[in-house]
């Protein structure tokens, strides 16, 4: 069903821009039944669309879909607008902020563009490479220029003008900082692919790609699935909004809540039905207390370990002891995923010296192993559903870096003060308990 709803999306779109062009011709074709001209219709248009962008204090949320085949799902932006010049975030550059001129402009109709170079805004329209996959010369048939479809004072619907896609702007009000750190928490909590409910009366069984990247929705009913509806969607700070309404027996509803702790998406229908779509804890699930207790930790693909204890500390944190020498070690329950995640973390301070557990990865450009000292790269620990008792440790969801290992590095000064020198691996008593600052290939913890 996937890649036929996908694929079918196309159609609509077309459609739309169709109208689209029949309507300006019908606007320039009418223009002596109304007391204003096409023109100045379309410059109250604008005027007013300016009026209410500029209005929000925090700015707007972008929803975007690139690709006129939809194949990347949605991206989350914040936007705000201030005279000729838009202030841009984007979900993928956590804490990069850009500024650029954008206008309001007429083209066969009224248009919202982002014309001035601005590579937050321009990053799924500019080509990083010659070749014709994502990325390439056609870069990710990212739209800048939006035909205004409809405004209200807390919504704006738009289309791309490139692939006539369905995008929205929604006003926000929390700064844009904040905003995309809650979606990013958010998103991280989104795994669920198979979930089941009722609306409009009809039993419907979902379909979700949650991954970033995908980001697709598949919805069907009736006897034997014959109704089908698909289309993307974008996470928010708690929970989805799909990119059209889903409409079932008439019903529709665009907006979900994600429930972590009971594996549902709640939202509220057009008709005030209060809609559960509920999931199932996947296999790979634990509780927060399975972790306690004491484990071996294997490392070097599982054929060496050494002894370690996990002590709960408030209700989602462990404490490891034995890994380091010296010190000891700060994991955070993960309750959307039900795992344990370890990242990168400072573990000691020694005069001018500062020691931090890293993740370690292979670099993308170089193949060598190097270590990250983001507070975001490390590790999921979940559970081995064929193995009980036996938590697996797998790379999370940190881009840039697929951690494997772990090693304890030393700096001169602080990492958060400018100026800072990367010292080098840590000697004792700063090393971990193999007795090196290295630990390669993490492999397991299994339980005693």
């Amino acid at each position: 069903m996937k890649v036929i709803m996908r694929l079918n999306k196309i159609i609509p779109a077309m459609l739309v821009a169709m109208s689209a062009v029949l309507l300006q011709s019908c606007l320039k074709d009418q223009e002596d039944l109304f007391d204003n001209s096409a023109s100045e219709r379309l410059q109250m248009v604008l005027d007013n669309t300016k009026r209410i962008l500029e209005s929000s204090e925090d700015g707007w949320v972008l929803d975007y879909y690139p690709d006129r085949n939809l194949s990347y799902g949605g991206y989350v932006y914040t936007v705000k607008f201030d005279k000729a010049w838009v202030t841009a975030g984007l979900e993928i550059e956590p804490g990069k902020f850009e500024k650029s001129l954008y206008k309001l402009t007429n083209d066969n109709g009224p248009v919202l563009s982002f014309d001035s170079y601005n590579s937050l805004l321009h990053h799924f329209s500019t080509p990083s490479g010659s070749g014709a996959g994502p990325g390439g010369y056609q870069a990710y048939d990212g739209d800048f220029e939006f035909l205004i479809m409809d405004v209200t004072e807390n919504t704006i619907r738009l289309r791309g003008n490139r692939t006539g896609n369905t995008m929205w702007l929604h006003r926000i009000t929390e700064d844009a900082a904040s905003y995309l750190a809650s979606v990013e928490e958010n998103n991280s909590n989104l795994f669920l692919e198979s979930l089941r409910g009722v609306i409009g009366g009809k039993e419907v069984e979902v379909y979700m790609e949650p991954q970033r990247g995908s980001r697709y929705i598949e919805v069907a009913w009736g006897e034997g699935d014959d109704e089908v509806f698909g289309t993307c969607f974008v996470p928010t700070t708690d929970g989805i909004r799909l990119m059209e309404p889903l409409n079932v027996n008439g019903v529709t509803i665009q907006e979900f809540a994600y429930q972590v702790a009971s594996f549902a998406y709640v939202g509220t229908a057009s008709n005030g039905e209060v809609v559960t779509l509920q999931g199932d804890a996947p296999a790979d699930y634990s509780t927060f207390e399975e972790f306690a207790g004491n484990f071996a930790l294997k490392y070097s693909n599982g054929t060496r370990s050494i002894d370690v204890t996990l002590e709960a500390s408030g209700e989602d944190t462990y404490v490891i002891k034995g890994l380091g020498k010296s010190f000891d070690v700060v994991a955070k329950y993960n309750l959307g995923r039900g795992c344990l995640e370890i990242t990168s973390q400072q573990v000691g301070v020694d005069g001018d010296n500062y020691y931090w557990l890293c993740g370690v990865g292979l670099d993308s450009s170089t193949g060598r192993p190097t270590p990250s000292w983001s507070t975001d790269c490390g590790f999921f620990v979940k559970k081995d559903p064929q193995n009980p008792g036996t938590f697996l440790f797998l790379p999370n969801n940190f881009d840039e870096l697929r951690a494997a290992s772990l090693m304890v590095w030393r700096f001169a000064g602080s990492v958060d003060q400018a100026g800072y020198q990367a010292g080098g691996q840590a000697a004792n008593p700063w090393r971990l308990a193999n007795n090196s600052a290295q630990m390669a290939n993490l492999h397991s913890l299994v339980k005693k």
